[in-house]
């Protein structure tokens, strides 16, 4: 009888052994990626600079024209990013803006000049408004590629502060132009992940 029974464990055994394998598997398989940090995000961002071609805007009523140059991201705070241009150490005074030479633009402005400042608040951005942009935002003459990322506020509200020593602007979205072909969908999911854990939030629903 006990010969029996010993038979029997040792028969068993394997079987028990292949469903411990399966559910550490299983458990592994159905683990959530790991999520990179925001520290990790912000540098990650930092070292993309030197792809950034040019930024354009829009306010609650006028569109901005794109502005090329050289641009760095940076983090005044974990939650606010700034795109920087030109010698931020020499400002030169406060310059009126517009002279009877200028050529008239009917819904579009001319952006601050430099050295600027583009204050983003990430937790004002929409999630839903990361979205890619194609090169014809930049220039007149664009292609079908999607080289650029347009970032939109919550509720069109105008949170995004572009200042120069001219000029202030507060815009309700910003497209971003790069230099590097594919680079884009990932800069996306790189805003994505940072406005999500800023809690960026969708529009509100109108009532009507």
């Amino acid at each position: 009888m006990s010969y029996d029974v010993r038979i029997r464990i040792s028969q068993e055994e394997p079987q028990v052994k292949l469903t411990i394998v399966g559910l550490i598997l299983l458990t592994f398989s159905l683990a959530p990626a790991q999520q990179p940090s925001m520290d990790e995000t912000v540098e990650w961002l930092q070292s993309k600079s030197p792809q950034i071609r040019s930024v354009a805007g829009n306010t609650p009523r006028e569109s901005v024209e794109s502005k090329s140059g050289k641009w760095e991201f940076g983090f005044i705070q974990p939650c606010t990013l700034e795109l920087k241009n030109g010698d931020q150490k020499n400002v030169p005074p406060k310059q009126k803006r517009g002279t009877i030479t200028d050529t008239p633009r009917i819904n579009t402005l001319r952006p601050p000049q430099e050295p600027s400042t583009i204050t983003i608040p990430l937790s004002s951005l929409n999630p839903q408004k990361v979205n890619l942009v194609s090169t014809s935002i930049f220039s007149k003459v664009g292609t079908a590629r999607s080289d650029g990322l347009l970032l939109g506020t919550t509720d069109n509200k105008a949170a995004i502060i572009w200042k120069g020593p001219d000029i202030t602007l507060n815009l309700n979205s910003l497209a971003i132009g790069l230099n590097e072909v594919g680079l884009a969908e990932r800069l996306q999911k790189a805003f994505l992940h940072a406005v999500n854990n800023c809690g960026g939030k969708p529009d509100k629903k109108e009532p009507f």
